[in-house]
Order: C-alpha cells, then sequence, then structure tokens
C-alpha cells in the first residue's frame, strides 16, 4: 500500500473473553508501514502477483492511445464505482464514537462522531470514504407517523422517536487510457438506533451530471424518487422491521458482534441500486491480519451478498472484538478498504502506475484485423468462478452455447440492417421505457428534439417519420452523426447523460451511447444500451464497452456511434443491456461484475 504514515492512534483492546488473554492491550495503530520502495526511492515496488494483474501487465498497451476501430469505449468505469460504493457501505463498518464492552451502544444520548477509510484498487489508493454520525437534529430528529412505530427503538438508547442521521461521503479517482476520472458519491440514512430504516437518500456526482434519489418508508414499502428525472417508483417488497437500511450490516456487528464458527443472516437495502438484498455474514477465525497500523489479531468474516437470482458479491472482512471493521477485501480488482485517520485517506495518491482502463483489458490471440467488418466469428469463452452461458447473451448479434459450466462457445454474427433473429430464439419486446425521458437519456429535451429533427428530412412536426422515410436508414444516420458531433474522444467522464454530451461533444462510449439513444428516442424510434466487451487491435485484447440497440423490424438491431459503420461486425461480445431508466438504473449494469477480473476469450474460427 502506498500511503505514508503521518498521525499515531490508540485502539484499546479490552475483551479477554472474545480475543485472547490480553486484559487491556495497546498497540501502535499508527495507519502505515512504509514498504523498501517508500523508504528507498530506487526500490521498484511490489510487483502485483494476482493472476488478473500479471494478465494486464503483459497487454501490450499505451496508456494515451485510444483504441483502434473505436474512437472512445470502456464503460467499466462505472463497474468497479458501483462495487466500491457497495463495499463502502456494507464492508466499511460505521460505528459510534463510544460503545460498550458487550458492543451495545451506550444508554446515554447517540455521541457524534467520525470515520475515516482508505480504499485501494490492484494495490493504488483510488479514493477515500468518511463515514459520520450525530442524533437527528430539528425536523428531522422525529418520526413521522406511520413510518416506524417507537416500539422499534431499542429501550434506554435514544429519546423516544429520535433518529440517527448517518452520512458517508466517498471520492474516487481513477485513471482510464491515461486520463484522470473521478466520482462523488453521497449516501444518508435516518435510522433508529437499532437500524430501523425511516428514509434515505444518494447522490452520485460524475462529472457535471449529478444523480439524486430519495427513499421514504411507508408501511411495508418503499417509496422512490429519482429528482434528476422527476420519475416516483415504489419499490414493491415486503419491507419487514427486521429489515436492515444502508447501515444494517455495520449496526448488527456493534450491537452483537459475531463469534468464531457463527453466522448471520439479514436482508438490507442497497445504495445505488435501490433494491434489496440478502446478507449472509459467516465468522472463521481469528487471525493474524496485515493492516496499516501493521499485523493485528481480527476475526476473518466471509460476506455473501446475494443480489438477485444471478448476482452475487461475494468480500472478506476482518473485524475486532468490538464488531468494528478494519479491513475488507473484494476478488474483483482486488478492491481493499483499510480504516486509517483523515490525514491518510485524504492524502494526494502520488502513484499513478495504475491504470484501470488498461487493467481490464482481456487480451486474445490470432483475431483478424478486419474482425469488425466480418459477418461471423466463433470464441471459446471461460470464466474462472461462473458459467459463461449465463453470463453472456442470447440474441441478434451472437448466440451462445454450453460447453461445461466454466465455458462456452460464442458464435457473432454482423448486426444492422441485414439483422436476423437466430433460429429458436425470441426478442424481448420493447416496453414504454425504450422510448421514455430518464435522468441520463433526456429525449424531451428541447436540444435533444432538435438536434434529433434536424438529422434527416422528410419530418413531421412530433418527430414521427414520414411515410417515404426508413426507420434504420434514419438510426444509422443518427449513429453517424453522434460519431462526428462528439469532437474530444477521452476517457474523463465515467457516465453522462444525453444532454451533457450535447453540451460538451466530449467523452466515450458511454457518452456516444447515451446521446445515440436519446436522439433515437427523440424520433419514437425504441433504443436502450448493450453492455459487453468490443475488440480493441491497437491493445490485442477485449475492452469493456457500451453501445446501442434500436428495436426496428421486430428486431433489436445493434449501432455502435464509437465506430459509426451503420451497425457493428463480428468483434462485439454482449453480457447485457439496459434502458437506463428509473431509479435503478444503475443496477441493470451488474451483470457486468459476473465476467470482470475473471474472463479468458479465444478466437477460434
Amino acid at each position: 500500500m502506498h500511503i505514508k504514515p503521518n498521525s499515531r492512534e490508540l485502539i484499546r483492546r479490552t475483551d479477554r473473553h472474545r480475543y485472547g488473554s490480553h486484559d487491556s492491550v495497546e498497540f501502535d495503530a499508527n495507519p502505515c508501514r512504509e514498504t523498501a520502495a517508500q523508504t528507498d526511492p530506487a526500490a521498484a515496488p511490489a510487483r502485483p502477483t494476482h493472476p488478473d494483474c500479471l494478465a494486464a501487465e503483459q497487454t501490450p498497451a499505451s496508456a494515451n492511445t485510444p483504441i483502434v476501430g473505436c474512437d472512445a469505449d470502456i464503460s467499466t468505469q462505472l463497474i468497479p464505482l458501483v462495487l466500491l460504493v457497495l463495499t463502502g457501505m456494507f464492508l466499511l463498518g460505521c460505528q459510534p464514537a463510544t460503545i460498550t464492552q458487550d458492543g451495545q451502544l451506550p444508554a446515554s444520548k447517540l455521541q457524534r462522531g467520525e470515520r475515516w477509510d482508505t480504499i485501494f484498487l490492484l494495490g493504488s489508493k483510488v479514493g477515500h470514504v468518511v463515514t459520520t454520525w450525530q442524533p437527528a437534529e430539528g425536523d428531522d430528529n422525529q418520526l413521522s407517523p406511520g413510518q416506524l412505530s417507537p416500539g422499534q427503538l431499542s429501550p434506554g438508547q435514544l429519546s423516544q422517536g429520535q433518529l440517527v442521521y448517518w452520512k458517508q461521503e466517498m471520492q474516487l479517482n481513477v485513471k482510464r487510457f491515461g486520463d484522470e476520472t473521478s466520482q462523488a458519491i453521497t449516501l444518508e440514512s435516518w435510522e433508529s438506533s437499532d437500524g430501523g430504516l425511516v428514509r434515505c437518500k444518494w447522490s452520485l456526482q460524475s462529472g457535471a451530471t449529478k444523480t439524486e434519489v430519495s427513499i421514504v418508508r411507508e408501511a411495508n414499502r418503499l417509496r422512490i424518487h429519482d429528482r434528476v428525472s422527476n420519475e416516483t417508483s415504489v419499490l414493491d417488497v415486503d419491507w419487514q422491521d427486521t429489515n436492515g437500511g444502508y447501515f444494517g450490516v455495520e449496526q448488527s456487528l456493534l450491537q452483537d458482534p459475531l463469534d468464531p464458527g457463527e453466522s448471520r443472516a439479514m436482508t438490507v437495502l442497497m445504495p445505488i441500486l435501490n433494491t434489496v438484498g440478502t446478507v449472509r455474514l459467516t465468522a472463521r477465525e481469528i487471525e493474524p491480519t496485515e493492516t496499516p497500523a501493521g499485523p493485528l489479531d481480527l476475526l476473518r468474516i466471509e460476506n455473501v451478498l446475494q443480489l438477485d437470482a444471478e448476482n452475487t458479491l461475494q468480500s472478506t472482512m476482518w473485524a475486532d472484538p468490538a464488531g468494528r471493521i478494519l479491513k475488507t477485501h473484494m476478488p474483483l480488482m482486488q478492491q481493499e478498504t483499510y480504516y486509517t485517520d483523515r490525514q491518510t485517506a485524504m492524502a494526494k495518491d502520488t502513484d499513478r502506475g495504475l491504470d484501470f482502463g488498461l487493467q481490464t483489458i482481456v487480451p486474445a490471440a490470432e483475431i483478424p484485423a478486419d474482425i469488425h467488418r466480418r459477418n461471423t466469428a466463433n470464441y471459446v469463452v471461460r470464466l474462472v468462478r461462473d458459467n459463461p452461458s449465463q453470463a453472456f447473451s442470447n440474441g441478434v448479434s451472437q448466440t451462445v452455447q454450453p460447453v461445461d459450466d466454466r465455458t462456452a462457445k460464442i458464435q457473432t454474427f454482423e448486426g444492422g440492417r441485414q439483422s436476423r433473429s437466430p433460429a429458436g430464439e425470441e426478442e424481448d419486446l420493447p416496453t414504454e421505457m425504450d422510448l421514455r425521458e430518464s435522468g441520463l437519456v433526456q429525449s424531451t429535451d428541447p436540444r435533444i428534439v432538435a438536434m434529433a429533427n434536424g438529422i434527416s428530412a422528410g419530418v413531421v412536426a412530433d418527430g414521427e417519420l414520414a411515410e417515404d422515410e426508413n426507420a434504420w436508414d434514419l438510426a444509422a444516420a443518427i449513429e453517424a452523426h453522434v460519431h462526428e458531433f462528439i469532437q474530444d474522444k477521452n476517457f474523463n467522464r465515467p457516465l453522462s447523460s444525453a444532454v451533457e454530451v450535447l453540451e460538451t461533444r466530449q467523452g466515450d462510449c458511454t457518452e456516444h451511447a447515451t446521446l445515440l439513444a436519446a436522439l433515437c428516442r427523440a424520433r419514437k424510434i425504441p433504443a436502450r444500451v448493450a453492455l459487453g466487451l468490443v475488440y480493441s487491435p491497437r491493445d490485442q485484447g477485449f475492452a469493456y464497452h457500451m453501445w446501442n440497440e434500436v428495436w426496428i423490424d421486430d428486431l433489436w438491431r445493434p449501432l455502435d456511434a464509437t465506430m459509426a459503420q451503420g451497425g457493428i461486425g463480428a468483434g462485439h461480445l454482449k453480457v447485457t443491456h439496459s434502458r437506463l431508466a428509473g431509479a435503478n438504473a444503475l443496477g441493470t449494469l451488474l451483470p457486468i461484475i459476473r465476467v470482470l477480473g475473471q474472463l479468458e476469450i479465444e478466437y477460434v474460427d
């Protein structure tokens, strides 16, 4: 870890029964220990040993050159950031400033406090988190009628009806193909002292685009309001009093720390994704654990987060006797968080060796140079921990056939005007969401409508196609227009809305995709985004990518404005698609995690 010592803090272990025989042992919790590379400038930094790291290191790529064949791509910046948010919320361990020996909150008024954590990706610092807590004040300190009964409050912990206000702010900075990009995420939650959710909200700042969502509990339902699109929806779940909010896991561990061999399951609300997930915690053994403070004896806890039938996140966290989480680890991209202090967490990262864009390239040998002009191609794909036949999508542009539980064959097809539905496959029909405006796809904005109506002739006032106008020709013209309109092809914007792209005329594949979707919807063509991988000849591998699909003549036909060739060739591998609509728009991107960091691709044509 490339952080330098700058403060000292004492953490006292007082639980002799739970963690060893020390009655009262103090140890130095200095947030870091210097490595040889830090103390000796001539020493080289430790070389990563994880197989994914080594594979990425071997990729012959330049950090300053865009991918040939697609002027801007790589949408995976958003995926690890979402996962880091999840890691932060469920693994960082927010806790009051003082807790009693048995892990309970003190009987007196809840104290104010804050906690700082540092985030690492593949051994490089990429951001920090600060969490604060305090009794809610003013109009926010009382329960509204029908939200939560006072009986849900733990006796003696807080005054009757008073709420705890939690706030977590996360700043993430990652390099992508030489360009710096950043995101800021803020999570707020009003909860009873035992973790019962009353209301919460989150915001995601990505460039000039800010997504804001608020959630209010109404009896056994959660009402979700997206402030950007001004959409309100109801999360139709059977919300029980025993369910936890954003900080449910942390509160559970603090109030009742696990012992080795114990397990626990709970249902919690997921930030950013606006859905509920099931968390299963399994305490293993107390073990020496490397931390910025040096080796500590901590309890290892396996955390399995089940989002739905197909998406599971696995991670490990290490807790002290009081249930405070001091370290977390997620295998995906070797994400780690460490409890540190403010100065360490806020220190500017001087290690710029990590380029996330290059690290996520999937090497592939002997791919034809004209793969994006070919009608078809065959690949064998393998996943280390998952079934690729379930992770990759069947449809117009590809068919997936299982070989075994870790291997599949994928045949890709040219997509566009000549698209044909594969035998035995039925296309999923478009819905109103494929035409509706959303916070990222503002298809009714007057500037978007004006641009859309100006792309081709023969258009009536409401944007409908004229009788002599072909829908596919219009869609292809929009694809070409977006390609030409975005002049600055860069990688420093994780995900911008269509209006922001219109204003800045810059971005990568995500910006091409959001603008194209908005323009097509403005012309009454159902449109969505596709997510997967595209072959990059310069990088000799597949890069994670976002493109589009439009519904024309009863098929979802692909378009890629980063290439603008009137469809796609045989060099795209699709994982999933998204309408980028509704309060859970970002949650639709999660299927990418099923392949990220564990994918192998072999060309066998």
